[in-house]
């Protein structure tokens, strides 16, 4: 399975009172003297979330439990916006080459006070994007040009996740009033996909 924009993006207020942040990958062997063997086995991030929605909000649950079954569980991954970081400044936004001549990848430069840089790979974009030259995709932020564009911008990109679970098994709270309905809570982890912007079929 693959993306599918159809879909939609993920409730905003879903991810409201989540843990989310960067997921990086390495091995790290510890000798018995005390020195530390370290490989990065994936130079790029991908994110990790654990969300949950309050446990008053019927009709969150019911979106959510919908959007589970559009998803297919773990089948197809969809977007999301991260509350704690969705702009790129002209500043940040950097490109790198790709295996076409003529195609760039959008990249979010992160920049530290000792002036270490990190560059992160932005995929899924808001409809105010824009380059210094070429034409974006905005599902896969590849930029097409004859040569590098100088930057990029936007007020707003998107995650691409997918559930970390093909059961939706909300917890039964209690009842609101005597005949009322049924309260649930539900705690769930999403975890960020790199994989090629294909439509489901």
């Amino acid at each position: 399975m693959s993306y599918d924009s159809t879909i939609g993006i993920l409730p905003f207020d879903i991810s409201l009172g989540g843990q989310i942040g960067a997921d990086f990958l390495t091995s790290v062997v510890r000798t018995p003297n005390g020195y530390e063997y370290r490989d990065i086995l994936r130079a790029g991030e991908l994110g990790s979330w654990v969300v949950s929605y309050d446990a008053t909000k019927g009709s969150k649950r019911r979106e959510l439990a919908a959007f589970h079954r559009a998803a297919r569980g773990r089948g197809y991954s969809f977007r999301a916006r991260d509350p704690l970081d969705y702009t790129v400044s002209s500043a940040e936004g950097v490109f790198a080459a790709t295996t076409v001549a003529t195609e760039w990848q959008m990249m979010k430069r992160y920049t530290t006070v000792g002036g270490a840089i990190y560059d992160r790979k932005i995929t899924k974009l808001g409809p105010n994007a824009t380059a210094s030259a070429g034409a974006i995709d905005f599902d896969t932020g590849i930029v097409t040009n004859a040569t590098m564009p100088a930057s990029w911008q936007t007020d707003l990109f998107y995650v691409q996740l997918r559930f970390d679970s093909d059961q939706f098994m909300p917890r039964i709270v209690t009842r609101n009033g005597s005949h009322g309905e049924l309260i649930v809570s539900h705690e769930f982890d999403l975890v960020e996909v790199d994989e090629p912007a294909v439509e489901a079929s």
